[in-house]
């Protein structure tokens, strides 16, 4: 079928030859592990015992629990040659080693880089959300949903003179319980795509886009659906699809499609492991490291985009991990709403070496949306947004010319 493609990238060393992993067991009970950050005491701690199971020597029980919810140690090498925790067991990461860099910016470094984004970017709050606008006040709006872990802080990076060129104007959302937006219990897609109905009333805006990368996806499409008469095209950047759908799941990176399931499954314990395992923006991107495929290290190497993304990153744990594993619970369960009932214009983009986002789900979305552009990058991984936005954004501005004058 046009549009599909398959999904060439490497598998997990999980599979019949079990002779380069190490497994160890898990201890079930969990109800010792806190859901705060962890202390530095506990830090301390866990690197020791992580560089214990670096050495290829099983922890002692007595520590067992700890040293289980803390793949790796700040401040440790490239974490491509470190075990990893995934659902109980251990790992071996895979034997290749991308070129090193710099991943550490040290906290008074980080804070005031985020103060000078800040300085130049207003945070700004309404109807319980924060938001940060990038390019003309008269602009065509966009509202950008963030991928999780991520924030509204992503596109900070973005080069402001295109915008202007375009004449595109982008309105990036932090979700309930990430930055300054309030966290909100037992919320749903819909539930957010209401608030960004009232959001839009707030800031006088008819009618507008909808942009959603990776997580941030399925709320795009959440906002087509319950606000049909607003919403004037989406853009989908290696977005989610709903996960009950057959075939979604095959071919996906192992280690993701498990992170997938278990925040769909149990969330509560994802919290727990999350908690001890990212205090950091670093250790988040540290996680995000060991598991994208080559072109994403390459993507991460790129200490402009690299700095502005540790500060988003922050912004995903800046009240722990709550909100990272709500928010992963929600875009893993029962959607309230089937795609296919969608007649808004869709823009659907993707990278055919994307270890995050499989190709079943860009096939699911290319057979089932009834309005649907799709596109993909060949060669590109999960963010190839930060080399492609130019040709992105311009189809969006083109859809949005083409709208005004029918």
């Amino acid at each position: 079928m046009a549009g599909e493609y398959q999904d060439s990238t490497p598998k997990c060393e999980r599979g019949n030859d079990l002779s380069g992993i190490r497994r160890f067991k898990a201890p079930t009970d969990l109800s010792g592990i806190g859901h705060e950050r962890a202390q530095p005491a506990d830090l301390a701690l866990k690197k020791s015992i992580c560089l214990t199971i670096r050495r290829n020597k099983v922890p002692d029980q007595e520590n067992f629990g700890i040293a289980l919810q803390s793949p790796w140690a700040r401040g440790q090498k490239c974490p491509q040659s470190c075990p990893y925790f995934l659902n109980g067991i251990w790992y071996r990461q895979r034997q290749h080693r991308p070129t090193r860099i710099n991943r550490r910016i040290t906290v008074s470094t980080g804070m005031k880089f985020m103060q000078s984004i800040e300085s130049e970017l207003t945070a700004q709050t309404a109807v319980g959300l924060e938001y940060y606008s990038l390019g003309p006040g008269e602009g065509r709006p966009i509202f950008y949903f963030h991928g999780c872990p991520g924030g509204a802080l992503e596109i900070s990076w973005l080069p402001r003179q295109f915008l202007y060129e375009t004449g595109i104007r982008l309105i990036a959302v932090n979700r309930p319980g990430f930055g300054r937006s309030e966290f909100i219990e037992q919320r749903t897609l819909t539930d957010f795509a209401h608030q960004i109905a009232r959001l839009a009333a707030a800031l006088n805006l008819r009618e507008y886009g909808v942009l959603g990368f990776s997580a941030g996806g399925p709320y795009a499409l959440a906002c087509a659906h319950a606000n049909p008469e607003q919403v004037r095209s989406v853009t989908l950047l290696a977005s989610l699809a709903p996960l009950e759908e057959p075939g979604v799941l095959s071919k996906l990176h192992e280690p993701n499609r498990a992170f997938l399931e278990q925040a769909r499954d149990d969330a509560t314990a994802l919290e727990a492991q999350l908690a001890l395992q990212l205090t950091t923006g670093s250790d988040v991107l540290a996680l995000l490291e060991s598991v994208v495929s080559e072109p994403d290290l390459a993507v991460f190497a790129n200490q402009r985009f690299r700095k502005h993304y540790l500060v988003a990153l922050e912004q995903s744990i800046q009240h722990g991990a709550r909100a990272f594993a709500q928010d992963m619970a929600i875009v893993t369960s029962a959607w309230e709403f089937k795609p296919e009932n969608l007649a808004t214009p869709v823009h659907l983009w993707q990278g055919t070496r994307d270890n995050n986002v499989s190709s079943g789900m860009f096939n699911y979305f290319s057979r089932n949306l009834p309005n649907v552009t799709p596109g993909l990058f060949k060669d590109s991984g999960h963010f190839f947004f930060i080399d492609r936005y130019q040709e992105i954004l311009e189809a969006i501005a083109h859809e949005d010319v083409e709208h005004e004058t029918s």
